[in-house]
């Protein structure tokens, strides 16, 4: 299909994959993956249309002659688009009218979409620099990856303005934030924004437990759910191990489970009521895991749920047997597993609320992952 060309002389040369949807079953791999590329150099030639097709619309007020909108208006009604998306449109359209080296190679499906858009930018932070530079910006687009592409944005900027450089990232660094909240179905939302130096750490330790050489095949949690259980991993450790935490209260910080004698033994509430932590139920594996190798403290309430009488804090590991544990184990037990002792819990092959004793014999160190696993009722492998 042939259009007809632009205001800037440019014409649009379209070929469709014809029968794709229908003939590929019958395509060999390499057609397949050509047709793939056809189709992506066509959707990329279609944006470029896009953007000089609304530079005209801009230029000539089209949208507010004929349907009183504003060219982001038209785009968001007829086209479907976000208001952000519709605007920043129309500031890539603006911006490529004055890049005629880029636009024609846009024109030619040699430019991805995000190629041009983030040319684009680069042209509205410094009109009279880029200028200057299109042509090189035109040939190293139309093969760098978008993330080669924005390093060597920045540092072509660094050269043009150092100043503003410095100041992007300055501004980058206040940017930082997290926001830790907890929702009303019990669970916490965990959300922010993280500087480049901050964000590179953070993922190198969360994919330090993460990573895939590390993951047993029969490990079934989602990545998400990996990136979760390191990241409380990584907590927990710091909170064990660094001794210059906070004391609050006397004591470091901690986590308080709720429950009835009854459900500590059997896993069963005689009230049918489940564990709590701060008021929201958790699941009485859950608690097991937990009460296997924690701090136990008794507490006697009256009907009222006041407090009658407290008693002494039991450690279910006292440091001595930790020290025989780490020694004999070195570290997890399950087979396959190489987690340190330091990331283990002392796990009791009998618990102790159903008689099992606190000792070296009835131990073995898992790391929290297999710890869970095991009170969760799964068999761990043969040595």
């Amino acid at each position: 299909m042939k259009n007809s060309p632009s205001e800037g002389g440019e014409g649009f040369e379209f070929s469709p994959v014809e029968g794709l949807t229908t003939d590929l079953d019958q395509m060999t791999h390499e057609q397949v993956e050509q047709a793939a590329l056809t189709a992506k150099k066509l959707r990329d030639m279609a944006d470029a249309q896009l953007l000089i097709a609304t530079a005209a619309m801009h230029r000539r007020d089209s949208a507010r002659v004929t349907h009183g909108l504003t060219t982001a208006g038209w785009l968001r009604r007829h086209c479907r688009m976000s208001a952000s998306k519709a605007s920043g449109t129309v500031k890539a359209a603006k911006a490529l009218t004055h890049m005629d080296a880029v636009r024609k190679r846009a024109i030619a499906g040699e430019i991805t979409a995000d190629g041009v858009r983030q040319l684009c930018l680069a042209r509205d932070m410094h009109p009279e620099a880029f200028l200057v530079h299109q042509d090189v910006f035109a040939d190293v687009a139309a093969y760098l990856s978008p993330r080669d592409l924005r390093q060597a944005i920045d540092h072509w900027r660094q050269q043009v303005d150092q100043a503003s450089a410095v100041a992007d990232a300055q501004h980058r660094r206040r940017r930082r934030s997290v926001f830790l909240s907890r929702t009303l179905s019990g669970m916490w939302d965990l959300n922010g924004m993280l500087d480049p130096e901050s964000g590179h750490i953070i993922n190198a330790a969360i994919t330090s437990v993460t990573d895939p050489t590390l993951i047993d095949p029969h490990d079934n949690r989602s990545n998400p759910q990996r990136r979760s259980d390191a990241l409380t991993d990584i907590c927990r450790f710091w909170l064990d191990h660094n001794g210059s935490t906070k004391m609050t209260g006397g004591e470091r910080p901690h986590i308080t489970v709720t429950l009835d004698y009854d459900t500590l033994v059997s896993g069963t509430s005689s009230e049918g009521l489940l564990p709590e932590i701060d008021g929201t139920p958790i699941d009485p594996a859950t608690t097991r895991r937990l009460t296997c190798d924690s701090g136990i403290v008794r507490i006697v309430s009256d009907s009222d749920g006041q407090p009658l009488d407290v008693g002494r804090r039991v450690r279910t590991a006292p440091p001595a047997i930790r020290r025989a544990l780490d020694h004999r184990d070195g570290g997890c037990t399950w087979a396959g597993c190489d987690a340190p002792s330091s990331w283990c819990d002392a796990h009791h092959l009998i618990h102790w609320a159903d008689g099992g004793a606190t000792s070296v014999g009835n131990m073995r160190l898992l790391c929290r992952r297999h710890h869970t696993m095991i009170h969760d009722g799964k068999v761990p492998p043969d040595p």
